[in-house]
């Protein structure tokens, strides 16, 4: 799991735009209709998010749950609503 961004507001346009593009041309490659290709584009978009957004990615530890619920959970024993304002990843390995 390596995700590029804290949420979907956190995804910039011209990312977006560039996944439903290569999305909808490979529908369209695999002979779809063009309105069909965007609908496809559309869902596809979805897996994207759960891919590389952090708080909609599964929980390591759960994976039945996702970050968000995980930090729901945690916000109701607390009291408040806790958020990712800003996350590092480390890697280790030979890269």
């Amino acid at each position: 799991m390596q995700p590029l961004y804290i949420d979907r507001t956190s995804v910039d346009t011209a990312a977006i735009e560039k996944e439903i593009e290569i999305y909808k041309q490979a529908a369209i490659q695999e002979g779809k209709k063009e309105d069909i290709a965007g609908r496809i584009a559309t869902g596809k978009l979805e897996k994207f998010y759960q891919e590389q957004c952090l708080i909609e990615q599964a929980f390591v530890k759960d994976p039945g749950k996702t970050v968000k619920d995980v930090l729901a959970e945690i916000g109701k024993i607390y009291g408040s609503d806790v958020k990712v304002l800003s996350f590092r990843r480390y890697y280790l390995g030979e890269k």
